[in-house]
């Protein structure tokens, strides 16, 4: 009978145990599953402000960039002398291409369709420079000029 009651004993034990061990685990879980909505709830409300972030950051940098755009065409940094410096009459119009190439920004161009000439006005901190050239002949004649409109009646 000794026996029974120890085995008996064993029994109730791992009952006992095996049903603490479940409400352990089911508390867990609801537990887990509370912490898993707030985690939920904290990462809509951080998505929200991250896109809130995230669209004010976009919108920044695309102010930059206009700004950024904007002030490099607005500042150049040389000067008519310095132009002059680089591109001479008697230039060939290869080595003319060469050197407006990615280096000088050409504000207007002129053509005279009558004698196959061209005007290309650039934009310098202290005036405007035109350049007078033909595919055949290469730079002809430099003009210095205070306003880039005032190139448009060269040709008429």
């Amino acid at each position: 009978m000794k026996n029974i009651w120890i085995g008996f004993g064993l029994m109730i034990c791992l009952f006992l145990a095996a049903c603490n061990g479940t409400s352990d685990t089911s508390n867990q879980v609801v537990a887990d599953t509370n912490e898993v909505e707030e985690t939920q709830v904290d990462e809509a409300s951080t998505s929200e402000e991250e896109q809130t972030e995230n669209s004010s950051d976009a919108e920044d940098e695309s102010s930059l960039e206009t700004e950024e755009t904007t002030t490099e065409e607005d500042q150049v940094t040389f000067s008519v002398q310095e132009l002059e410096a680089v591109f001479y009459i008697g230039m060939n119009y290869t080595t003319y291409l060469d050197e407006v190439t990615g280096v000088f920004e050409i504000e207007q161009t002129y053509v005279d369709e009558n004698s196959n000439d061209m005007l290309d006005v650039f934009k310098a901190y202290d005036g405007y420079l035109g350049i007078v050239y033909s595919p055949d002949e290469g730079i002809k004649q430099l003009l210095h000029y205070q306003e880039a409109n005032e190139a448009s009646s060269y040709f008429n």
